[in-house]
Order: structure tokens, then sequence, then C-alpha cells
């Protein structure tokens, strides 16, 4: 029963965690696609003579 338990648990965490750690991952890539346009703008600011 104990083994069971176990499984049935570990099974719960995965089906927590996976939604939660595909969120982070579009966040994440989200986030980094925001700094490079950022980074593109502050360039283009920059290097037009201030």
């Amino acid at each position: 029963m104990n083994g069971r338990y176990n499984l049935w648990l570990g099974l719960a965490v995965q089906a927590a965690i996976g939604p939660v750690s595909a969120r982070l991952i579009a966040i994440e890539s989200r986030l980094t696609d925001m700094d490079r346009t950022i980074a593109m703008l502050y360039n283009q600011t920059a290097g037009s003579g201030h």
C-alpha cells in the first residue's frame, strides 16, 4: 500500500509541476524576447548620436 501511495504521490507531483514548468518556460522565453527588443531599441537610440 505504501508503494502505491508513493506512486500516486509522484504522479500528482508531476501533474502539478508539468503545467507550471511549461508556463515558466513560456514566461522566460517571452522575457528574453522583451530583453532582446529593449536592447535593440536602446542600441538604436544610443547609436543615433546621443
